[in-house]
């Protein structure tokens, strides 16, 4: 397919960050979202949960990857929390404007503050800690959490195509006409899975009795 403000360009895909995050998914959220939660607790304006309560706030994420046998190591949200607690104390941040006007007496100044947020010194070493756990969890888990992603995804599509033929007697049809190219899937599991592993353009094999085999 083609973009519409680069119509000489072939991309697989139009939302390639979507097609990883939903390849991560509970871990992608996770750890995303706990390095959003340290810059919004220490640079502000604020945030939705304090580092201490991260295990609490993200208890969805966590408990899908204690599912999967992949858990995040529980020293890291004691750290956290504990990283939370020597945090510098909270800074007024503002935004000051000024404008200056001529007038019959002189110039005259006017100046506006306006506090806006709040910040926290200490983020370099918040943001060293989510690295250092985030990194020793992907060397400990990350190959096994993906395969847990592929098949589990996968095998539950296969699930459901075996209740459709045992409830309709037959496969579910394909919407294009007999004879026109496949096209790739651009949503789902197979989207997702599909194109972590598929080749490139100038790769594609073409098949004995049709379209190019992805």
């Amino acid at each position: 397919m083609t973009l519409q403000r680069y119509p000489g360009r072939i991309v697989s895909n139009p939302r390639p960050h979507q097609i990883m995050a939903n390849a991560l998914g509970p871990a992608g959220e996770f750890w995303h979202g706990v390095g959003l939660t340290a810059w919004f607790v220490c640079e502000g304006p604020y945030s939705r949960t304090t580092l201490g309560r991260a295990d609490r706030y993200y208890s969805k994420s966590l408990a899908a990857l204690r599912a999967a046998g992949c858990p995040v190591d529980t020293t890291f949200f004691r750290e956290l929390s504990a990283a939370e607690q020597v945090l510098g104390p909270e800074e007024d941040i503002t935004d000051s404007t000024s404008t200056t006007v001529e007038t019959p007496y002189g110039q005259v100044t006017f100046t506006s503050n306006m506090g806006r947020r709040t910040r926290r010194r200490g983020f370099e070493g918040v943001r060293d800690l989510i690295t250092r756990y985030r990194r020793a969890w992907a060397e400990q888990h990350l190959e096994t959490y993906l395969q847990h992603r592929w098949r589990s995804e996968l095998e539950n599509v296969a699930h459901q195509l075996h209740r459709h033929v045992a409830a309709k007697g037959s496969r579910p049809h394909s919407s294009s006409s007999p004879g026109s190219p496949r096209k790739p899937p651009t949503t789902g599991p197979a989207a997702t899975w599909g194109r972590c592993t598929r080749p490139s353009a100038s790769r594609h094999r073409p098949s004995r009795n049709g379209p190019p085999v992805w």
